[in-house]
């Protein structure tokens, strides 16, 4: 790839292409998957809190949000915080369930 110029007309050189991840940078699909990215969960009552990598609660909370089969009211995905508001208990189970049995396959 040929430099191009800069702002001065001066050529500078291409940029290195990056495929940077939020899950430590290997940049590929198996990187995003819920094994790497939830770091810690809690759950109270029907609230979960689930703990991510800088970054990565968008991608969890998208995760729960295709999942049908989670009894789950909503998400709210910060920087690398998210929190699932569950019908009850029992779906917060599930979804620390479902967690657990997504890193462990």
């Amino acid at each position: 790839m040929p430099a191009a110029p800069s702002a001065g007309g001066r050529a500078r050189p291409p940029r290195a292409r990056t495929d940077a991840h939020p899950a430590g940078g290997r940049g590929t699909r198996a990187a995003a998957s819920p094994r790497n990215m939830v770091l810690g969960a809690a759950r109270t009552g029907g609230t979960v809190v689930l703990r991510t990598p800088p970054g990565g609660a968008r991608l969890v909370a998208s995760l729960i949000d295709a999942t049908p089969d989670l009894d789950v009211l909503g998400c709210v995905a910060g920087n690398d915080v998210v929190v699932v508001v569950c019908r009850d208990g029992t779906a917060g189970d599930q979804v620390l369930r479902f967690f657990r049995t997504t890193a462990e396959s």
